[in-house]
């Protein structure tokens, strides 16, 4: 079932309703790969010692779900288990018995998946499995990541510095926080253009 983009934060801090196995694809590899922090951050409720299991599907330590299914971790109640390189031939290890397991959470990223992907269709059209995609990020949207951070970081900024900030931070969220953590740097009450324009 895919999770639209408005629904997309609140579906993260809270998980409800409960999805699994998650995919979380895009191009924009940075928020791929925050979201899925997110998500992991959630289900663990921040307790990630030795709950946290990850496997790249086209390396050689490629997963096996019955195994995982059939193991449970002595040291945790839940678990998650990470995939990366997730593609079409995953379909073929995904287990029913992952389904409704509210103690195991199954996050399979990847990269970009065109509408005719296998993968994508089977996440999208199945109601107990959730799929987040992860675009490159747009100006009304990167206003709203600045005016967040500002906010929480409990900064103050002028609006010719916000223009700026709009302007030229581009559309990788990896990028856009790196860069907005450069603002933590500035001593000024009020953060304008002449603090920004050099450092960003």
């Amino acid at each position: 079932m895919k999770i639209k983009s408005f629904e997309t934060e609140k579906y993260i801090n809270t998980l409800v309703p409960f999805k699994n196995p998650l995919l979380i694809y895009g191009s924009d590899e940075g928020l791929v790969e925050h979201r899925t922090n997110k998500i992991i951050n959630t289900f663990l409720k921040g307790d990630k010692q030795n709950a946290l299991t990850t496997f790249d599907n086209k390396g050689s330590n490629q997963i096996n779900f019955e195994d995982i299914i059939c193991t449970k971790s002595l040291f945790s109640n839940k678990e998650v288990i990470k995939v990366t390189g997730g593609n079409d031939k995953i379909i073929e290890k995904l287990n029913s018995k992952l389904i409704n397991n509210e103690s195991l959470l199954v996050i399979i990223n990847a990269g970009e998946l065109l509408p005719r992907s296998k993968l994508r269709k089977l996440f999208e059209n199945e109601n107990n499995m959730g799929v987040i995609a992860c675009y490159k990020i747009d100006s009304l949207e990167l206003k709203k990541i600045i005016i967040d951070y500002i906010n929480k970081h409990k900064l103050k900024i002028n609006n010719e510095a916000l223009i700026y900030l709009t302007e030229n931070l581009g559309q990788n969220y990896q990028i856009i926080i790196n860069e907005l953590n450069k603002l933590l740097l500035i001593k000024e009450e009020t953060i304008n253009f002449e603090n920004i324009k050099n450092l960003i």
